[in-house]
């Protein structure tokens, strides 16, 4: 259900959060945006127990409505409680909003992986919960040194599940081209990152300008990935509303070939 939800009531220290931090540009550009008027953003999601809001996705979205003096969000409110925000959490902006950052889809493998019930998993089972490739749950995990060799099935019998998940059972190309894509898109937005921040430092002006300059390229970024965003939002409308208009017209001609048999008849 959607609805208004004040801000002071919605918990933010239900370790709910999946990135690593804010990112203070993108806040302070979700905030111009919300002074000027000139747009309006997607409602946030949260989990109601009955007595408190705990947020799965939507934290920059908060953190701009506050600082832009709101004293409440356009909210998608379903029940549950703190565990169901962490299990949602843990795939939020896997396919909108801020891109996740190869260190973020890590981190919240590394959540799952901490966590007693979901650490039993498996790695295709993980990567659904997280929505990331198997493959790079199973590098985190190896990286933990969490491998898993034995495991109690639900009939209560032990199994080797050491092969469970691996490249040879589970993986296919189309996710270790995924998996490459992913990471090869994270290499080159540090890259462009890194040489931005070079070709600052060696500009001729002060120290006080080169850091407008960057945080003035940072908001840029930021502008571009929500521009981004919106426009991947109307395709997927767009094509959802065109293949609900191609099938209404299949209908509408179906039922048009029933009413000329029935007069024919």
């Amino acid at each position: 259900m959607t609805e208004r939800i004040q801000l002071q009531k919605i918990r933010l220290d239900g370790g709910t959060q999946p990135r690593e931090e804010i990112d203070d540009a993108l806040v302070q550009h979700y905030t111009e945006i919300l002074l000027e008027g000139k747009d309006k953003f997607p409602p946030i999601d949260l989990f109601f127990d009955g007595k408190s809001y705990w947020p799965s996705d939507g934290f920059h979205r908060y953190h701009a409505h506050k600082r832009a003096g709101f004293l409440d969000i356009e909210s998608n409110v379903s029940t549950g409680t703190k565990r169901d925000a962490f299990l949602a959490c843990l795939k939020a902006n896997g396919k909108h909003g801020k891109p996740r950052t190869a260190e973020e889809r890590r981190r919240v493998i590394r959540m799952a992986l901490d966590d007693v019930e979901l650490g039993n998993k498996t790695d295709v089972e993980i990567a659904i919960i997280c929505d990331v490739s198997a493959m790079t749950v199973g590098r985190v995990r190896k990286a933990m040194g969490l491998e898993v060799t034995m495991r109690v099935d639900k009939k209560g019998r032990t199994i080797n599940v050491a092969n469970i998940g691996t490249v040879a059972e589970k993986y296919t190309e189309d996710d270790k081209l995924q998996e490459m894509a992913i990471e090869h898109t994270a290499l080159v937005e540090e890259n462009e990152k890194l040489k931005v921040a070079l070709a600052v430092k060696s500009m001729p002006v002060s120290e006080e300008a080169k850091t407008e300059i960057e945080q003035t390229i940072e908001q840029l970024r930021a502008e571009i990935k929500d521009l981004e965003f919106k426009l991947r939002t109307m395709t997927q409308s767009r094509n959802e509303f065109q293949s609900k208009n191609a099938e209404m017209i299949k209908q509408l001609a179906y039922w048009k070939r029933r009413a000329e048999k029935a007069e024919v008849k």
